[in-house]
């Protein structure tokens, strides 16, 4: 034994006598002695798994870095800041428009340099003018039914609807597949517009629509010009067609034009001191059937109270 392992064997021996307590049996000293001089077999065992750790980790980092794992996550990183600086760019650029979201664009739409439209109510006294009711709202449909028309010398049969206008006050009937409406011209009248099944067949061929009368004789010039205008020629011995069908009407006037293929009736009609004009106009290969339907309206009008 030389110099230096005889030194490092007396610190041991130092060493484990001041760990003795002070007051001990020789079993306990000889117990320590024996502990200290074991094999440290847990400590080599924890190196061996330190190490087989390392081992495994080397290899999947192998594998990841030869499959390209870190490449395709780096690539993916690099492109999502790329995303993220485009639309930083295009958000302070002249595109900042296509970034905002529907409700700052709608509030955007409803300014004009800086200033924001708003709605203001009406002030006392001031009344907005209503808006006109709807044909469902006013025009009431009523049950249908077959009813005996005449034509070309024939008993026909037609089946026809029950409407009521509670705006102007009266009630007939129509070919139920006719639609009866409010006049977009003339939002106080109503139109009936011919529909055989196969669609609307425009214009409308009758019209009813409350007037001011300042005197019956510019009525009739009125009419008289309008029809003059376009083509059409007066005609007096057919001028009394509307109030032999229906003299509850009050007809006041009634009118006759005659064009090269079509025609139009004007009748005035009053009802506690109100006025109406009763419109129809029948066209082409149409004009027999569409006379037969007005013949219908008519004959069935009422005033409603």
């Amino acid at each position: 034994m030389n110099d230096q392992q005889f030194d490092n064997q007396m610190k041991k021996l130092k060493k484990q006598y001041d760990q003795i307590p002070q007051k001990t049996s020789s079993d306990q000293i000889m117990s320590q002695i024996k502990k200290e001089n074991q094999p440290r077999r847990a400590t080599f065992f924890s190196r061996w798994q330190v190490a087989a750790l390392m081992f495994l980790a080397a290899g999947i980092g192998a594998i990841l870095l030869s499959g390209g794992f870190f490449t395709d996550q780096s690539n993916q990183i690099a492109i999502s800041d790329e995303e993220i600086n485009e639309e930083a760019t295009l958000y302070n650029g002249d595109d900042k428009a296509n970034l905002l979201t529907e409700e700052e664009a709608a509030e955007e739409a409803l300014t004009e340099e800086g200033e924001v439209t708003t709605y203001e109510e009406p002030a006392d006294g001031e009344s907005e003018t209503a808006a006109p009711r709807s044909s469902f709202e006013r025009i009431d449909i009523g049950e249908t039914r077959e009813e005996p028309v005449m034509r070309e010398g024939q008993e026909d049969i037609i089946v026809v609807k029950e409407f009521t206008d509670t705006e102007l006050g009266f009630f007939s009937v129509v070919d139920e597949q006719f639609e009866v409406e409010i006049n977009p011209d003339a939002e106080k009248g109503i139109q009936i517009v011919a529909n055989y099944g196969n669609g609307r067949i425009e214009p409308a061929f009758l019209l009813i629509t409350p007037v001011d009368v300042g005197s019956v004789d510019e009525i009739l010039e009125e009419w008289d010009q309008e029809m003059s205008n376009n083509g059409f020629a007066l005609e007096d011995n057919e001028s009394d067609w509307v109030n032999s069908r229906n003299d509850q009407l009050n007809v006041m006037e009634e009118r006759f034009y005659i064009g090269d293929y079509e025609s139009k009736r004007y009748a005035l009609l009053s009802n506690d001191d109100n006025y109406y004009t009763i419109e129809i106009y029948t066209f082409g290969e149409y004009t027999e059937g569409l006379q037969v339907r007005a013949g219908q309206v008519i004959e069935h009008f009422e005033w409603t109270p």
